[in-house]
């Protein structure tokens, strides 16, 4: 009941948070998991002691996606997936503006900066055209054309499901 009392508070509140990943797998040794987790120890100091966030989430992060961003994750809302119950409780634990100390997930550490709190939005439905722009780590060619042309036409008023079904290379929703 404790746990269900506290997915339902979570659930109202969305967290805008960024984070600093250090990978540490399952299978990982544990010379290889101890030192992860120095890093991941290492990092924290620095952001104690004044380092930017950004500029270690761009420099250091093993996300490389979200590093770019300086480590710019979004708004998530509990209930995460399975291996992230620490994350969780970092996210939710945290006031605006701080950084909690290292956690560790089914991936790895994380060192997590919350940004900003924000009743939750609920949940949103979304569609979309996919056109890949890459087949087999070689370039589509005109794929940018063809996206670019079915934009043109959804500004003109053309049937998004029709064109997503006859255009969309995401076979589950097309």
């Amino acid at each position: 009941e404790k746990l269900v009392d506290e997915i339902i508070e979570r659930m109202q509140t969305d967290i805008k948070i960024s984070h600093i990943f250090i990978s540490d797998t399952p299978n990982a040794s544990p010379k290889k998991s101890a030192s992860a987790k120095e890093r991941a120890s290492t990092l924290y100091t620095k952001l104690q002691q004044g380092a930017d966030f950004a500029d270690l989430a761009r420099q250091l992060s093993d996300d490389k996606r979200s590093g770019m961003k300086g480590g710019e994750l979004g708004y998530y809302v509990a209930m995460l997936p399975e291996g992230f119950y620490e994350f969780e409780n970092a996210m939710y634990n945290t006031p605006v503006g701080e950084v909690a100390a290292p956690v560790r997930s089914k991936l790895g550490f994380h060192i997590i900066k919350v940004h900003d709190r924000r009743p939750a939005r609920a949940e949103m439905e979304v569609s979309h055209i996919l056109i890949n722009k890459k087949k087999n780590d070689l370039p589509v060619k005109n794929a940018k054309k063809l996206i670019d042309s079915l934009y043109k036409e959804l500004k003109t008023g053309q049937d998004f499901g029709k064109l997503a079904s006859l255009y969309s290379q995401d076979k589950n929703t097309s």
